[in-house]
């Protein structure tokens, strides 16, 4: 099972807590059955073939529900006893059947106390590994931005407010430096690469431009006006969010809901502005990575 695997109670109970308790009743009573004969026989006795065949195909069932969570200690011991019982020709002691049983058993139980389980509630559990959190706009516009949405989306299901922001400060980025291409901005400070400016070297940047580039005509006004608006919510999310948050100024405590728009309830960090992006006529343009 990998570290991500999201699982409902249901799923836990009945496919794994139940199969594994099942395999361990098995080793339990085998291993009191063992230590009975090997008293009743002076620790002379022998497991009969059917207890042998018995005990081999049990064993490769443990393993098979302890290897999907991780337990390699107990499977490695389960191949030491399946080694021996596929290699000897002659039945097993009692005696030694059961100190094998008493050492499985001790092996599982050490292993399954360093296994760690969360519990995830279920507005939480919607926003962990799910893809597609902003919507197929925004997927569709920034492909490159997906992984660090989906990963906000995680750190917001475990309650990691803080990391949330960082990665979604990421994505924010992303939208950003695609702006600054489709302005042809590619340097900032007029030699550094737009790929290592800071975020105000590049919102200065592109406020220049658009001053030097639009006409003033009334199609220059509105889409001067366009992306004056880009760089208010840009401006708001650097100061209020990405300059506090990466320069760990503050933490995050709580966000109620993650999207375009950020809500936050008991949080040190104020919420970002939400001034409205004006539409351009027709709504001709696009930005994109």
């Amino acid at each position: 099972m990998e570290a991500k695997t999201l699982i409902s109670w249901r799923e836990m109970i009945c496919c794994i807590l139940s199969d594994l308790n099942e395999k361990l009743s098995f080793i339990h009573s085998h291993m009191n059955i063992y230590q009975m004969e090997a008293t009743r026989t002076e620790n002379t006795g022998r497991a009969s073939e059917q207890q042998k065949t018995a005990l081999k195909r049990s064993l490769t069932n443990t393993k098979g529900v302890c290897v999907p969570l991780g337990m390699a200690k107990t499977e490695e011991y389960i191949f030491q006893i399946q080694i021996g019982l596929f290699d000897h020709q002659s039945l097993p002691l009692y005696s030694v059947l059961s100190n094998q049983m008493q050492t499985l058993w001790n092996t599982i139980y050490g292993e399954l106390q360093g296994k760690w389980f969360a519990y995830l509630p279920p507005d939480k559990a919607e926003l962990f590994e799910k893809d597609n959190l902003f919507g197929d706009k925004v997927s569709i516009s920034f492909p490159t931005a997906d992984l660090d949405i989906k990963a906000a989306g995680t750190c917001l299901a475990a309650d990691l407010n803080t990391a949330a922001v960082y990665h979604l400060m990421c994505a924010v980025e992303i939208g950003l430096r695609a702006l600054a291409k489709q302005l042809k901005v590619k340097t900032v400070k007029k030699t550094v690469p737009i790929e290592l400016g800071t975020w105000e070297n590049v919102i200065s940047a592109l406020e220049l431009k658009v001053a030097s580039n639009f006409p003033r005509t009334k199609k220059g006004q509105i889409e001067s006006d366009f992306y004056k608006a880009i760089f208010i919510e840009f401006r708001a999310i650097k100061d209020l969010w990405r300059n506090k948050v990466m320069h760990a100024r503050r933490l995050v405590r709580c966000v109620r809901s993650v999207g375009p728009t950020f809500k936050s309830e008991g949080n040190t960090l104020p919420n970002p502005s939400t001034t409205p992006v004006p539409i351009v006529p027709n709504n001709k343009r696009r930005i994109a990575p």
